[in-house]
């Protein structure tokens, strides 16, 4: 099988730059599928909860405030937005997952919109120290989302930046050839996924590959 042919020059030279030969460079590239598949598997069991718990939240601080008629939101921030969920949310972005779904408008529902934003939508909703008004959303209740006993909200933030990395890396199979990127990778996780709920934790530790498949990287 020619690699360079079907995988392109470029991406092989990757690893044989850390191989010893040939065969060796193209056991490595198989062993990058092999962890990539193993991390997305627990990525996959963060993002859906992430994505859950911070719906809720956000369902709770739409209905707090009032609209400009003086009544309250509903709970259904992606079709009644107040204010400050729109200005960090844009409506733009709801209608690109509406036109996604390619079903009538009146048939797509809250959960519908939900399960089609990306994990970035998500991750850019957390607290910059340069937009104040994520900073308001935080403090309004998105804070409620995440149990932090020992565990900042700097932190969350970077966990949750480094995951949307670490996906992103997966979905492009770049390759993850540095020990320490997958390591921290999986700390973050654990991390976040601890401060939704330990047991969810504990799950994904009892279930992970990750340590497994590294320890059978071809030296």
């Amino acid at each position: 099988m020619d690699y360079d042919k079907l995988f392109s020059k470029p991406r092989m030279s990757t690893y044989r730059k850390l191989a010893s030969n040939e065969h060796h460079a193209q056991r490595l590239y198989q062993w990058n599928i092999d962890i990539s598949s193993a991390l997305y598997e627990s990525l996959v069991l963060i993002e859906i909860p992430l994505r859950n718990t911070m719906d809720n939240s956000l369902k709770l601080i739409n209905q707090t405030f009032p609209d400009t008629d003086g009544t309250l939101h509903s709970s259904d921030w992606t079709k009644d937005p107040n204010s400050l969920i729109s200005s960090i949310i844009p409506t733009f972005t709801i209608s690109k997952v509406k036109n996604h779904l390619n079903v009538k408008p009146e048939l797509i529902t809250h959960d519908d919109i939900v399960a089609q934003l990306t994990f970035g939508t998500w991750r850019y909703i957390f607290p910059s120290r340069e937009d104040h008004r994520k900073i308001l959303l935080w403090e309004q209740g998105l804070n409620t989302a995440f149990s932090l006993k020992d565990y900042s909200q700097k932190q969350l933030t970077t966990d949750v930046k480094r995951l949307h990395i670490a996906r992103n890396r997966v979905a492009h199979a770049e390759p993850l050839l540095q020990a320490k990127f997958t390591t921290n990778v999986m700390k973050s996780l654990y991390r976040v996924a601890g401060s939704i709920d330990p047991k969810l934790e504990r799950y994904i530790k009892s279930t992970q590959r990750v340590t497994r498949v590294n320890k059978l990287r071809p030296r």
